[in-house]
């Protein structure tokens, strides 16, 4: 059976997915990567494979420690089965709304709606990445 990395405590030595691509025209990924320099160069290592359900379900099996899709594109039936994967595997998966990680349990499965998504191995590597999600937030995104 699957199960999360439980070892994962803090990014300094994880490894975590990220979705760095910007909604069309919206402005240039250097943007958004400049934004979230601070969460970027966090992690030990970071992976960018292009699909949020499989990156999720990543961190369900070990292969990685988080994941964060912090464009707030996605829509809950986009990733309501890697939500199920990830939970049952010991992992924790959260909306990210205005810099808090929200639980997700009781959402009502929709079409309507974008959400930001975190999955974690730990309520700790959650804490640290909601933090650094915040000061993103707070920067300036710089139109190139």
């Amino acid at each position: 059976p699957a199960s999360v990395n439980r070892a994962a405590t803090g990014l300094a030595g994880s490894v975590m997915g990220i979705d760095v691509n910007p909604k069309r025209g919206e402005f240039p990924r250097v943007a958004l990567i400049d934004q979230y320099s601070e969460l970027l160069d966090a992690p030990l290592k970071i992976r960018v494979l292009g699909s949020n359900a499989l990156e999720a379900c990543l961190v369900a099996t070990g292969a990685l420690d988080c994941f964060v899709d912090v464009r707030g594109s996605l829509r809950l039936f986009d990733i309501a089965a890697a939500w199920l994967i990830v939970r049952e595997a010991g992992g924790h998966m959260f909306e990210l709304r205005d810099g808090e990680a929200i639980g997700m349990d009781g959402r009502e499965l929709g079409i309507e709606g974008r959400l930001a998504v975190l999955a974690t191995a730990s309520i700790a590597l959650k804490d640290e990445m909601a933090t650094l999600v915040r000061k993103g937030l707070n920067k300036p995104v710089v139109k190139m």
